[in-house]
Order: structure tokens, then sequence, then C-alpha cells
């Protein structure tokens, strides 16, 4: 019996989503979702009011859409990236969630933040499961004889071409499927405004 975390970051969509799509599939007691603010952590890497207003725009929309597969959206807070690994396992305690899915992202900051969260998890006895997403083909994949990356374009496009080939190309993740119930209330989205979350206007 598996209670599935669902950790969204910058992919805010239900439509092709492979840790969404695995966790609904997955899961045998029901999926919850989770957003982490993180307000100091947007402001040292420059937001301004108007992007912070767009993702919560955004999540708007992705609570919608969740709601409507079962699938509550949680909101947590914590200043910047070092709090969110202690936010999601006090949620999934809460919860009562085995395991988190997420999607990887590739900066270096947010790489770091999802191996503190991988090693909460696997420390607390619950399963991590990570997914390629953002990119054709996983960074490292296309490299030369030597291991090495390529520096002149038409031999990269010629290996691209060769691994993506072998990697029988791109395809969809299955749709998402709707859980049987509700495994809690969503949270409420702030609002906008200037200021928002801590993160001054540019």
């Amino acid at each position: 019996m598996v209670r599935a975390m669902v950790w969204f970051r910058s992919d805010l969509r239900t439509g092709d989503h492979p840790a969404l799509s695995s966790a609904t599939h997955e899961a045998t007691r029901g999926v919850v979702a989770v957003y982490v603010l993180c307000p100091e952590q947007w402001r040292t890497h420059d937001w301004a009011d108007v992007r912070v207003d767009f993702v919560l725009r955004n999540l708007v929309e992705l609570r919608r859409d969740l709601e409507g597969l079962n699938i509550p959206l949680l909101i947590v807070e914590t200043s910047n990236f070092s709090g969110v690994a202690a936010a999601l396992s006090a949620v999934a305690q809460r919860h009562g969630c085995d395991a988190i899915y997420f999607n990887r992202e590739l900066e270096v900051n947010e790489v770091r933040r999802d191996v503190r969260v991988t090693e909460a998890f696997e420390r607390d006895g619950r399963g991590v499961h990570c997914f390629h997403d953002q990119c054709v083909l996983p960074p490292g994949e296309v490299l030369t004889a030597e291991g090495r990356w390529y520096t002149v374009y038409s031999p990269f496009r010629r290996k691209f071409g060769e691994v993506y080939e072998r990697a029988g190309g791109v395809s969809l993740r299955p749709r998402p499927k709707k859980q049987p119930e509700l495994a809690a209330v969503s949270d409420p989205i702030p609002g906008g405004g200037p200021g928002l979350c801590g993160v001054e206007a540019a």
C-alpha cells in the first residue's frame, strides 16, 4: 500500500509529466502534490515580483487540474533551498506518504537541493523516484569516444541522432490516473502584489 508525494517545481503541469504519471499509476492509497515556496532563494536568484506572480497564477491552474484528478496541492514555505528537505519530510510524515516522485532539475543549486531531499527520504525509509524531463536526452548521453563533451557541432549532431534513435525517440507518458478520492484538502494559493512572499520588486 503506497501513498505517493509528487513534488512540483518548474514543471507546473499535469500533461506529459513523468513523475506525476508514474505516481498516479503506482500509488494505491492516493497521491499528494506539493509545491515549496522559497522567497529568500528567489531573491538570491533575482526573481522579480512579476515572475513570482506568474508562478502563483500557474499554481492556481495546476491546483484546479490536480483536483480534477482527486489530488490535493499542498503549499509549504521555507526561506531557501536548505530547508526544503525538512519541509517535505514533514509533509510526508503528516500525510503518510511512502515515496516521493519528482522530475530532475539540472541547475547547480537545484541539484544540491535534490540530493539533500533524496538523502532525507531514504534515511526515513521512504522511496525516491526521480525522472528525466527537461531535455530530449539526459545530459551526458552524447559524448565523444573519449567520454568528453563535443566542441564541434557536426559530429555532435551525428552522435545525437545515433543516441536518439537508439533510445527510441521521444514518447509521451500515460495520462495521469484519477485517484479514488482526495487524500487531503488543497491549500490556498498566495495572492499577487508587490513584495510577494518577501520578494522585492526588481
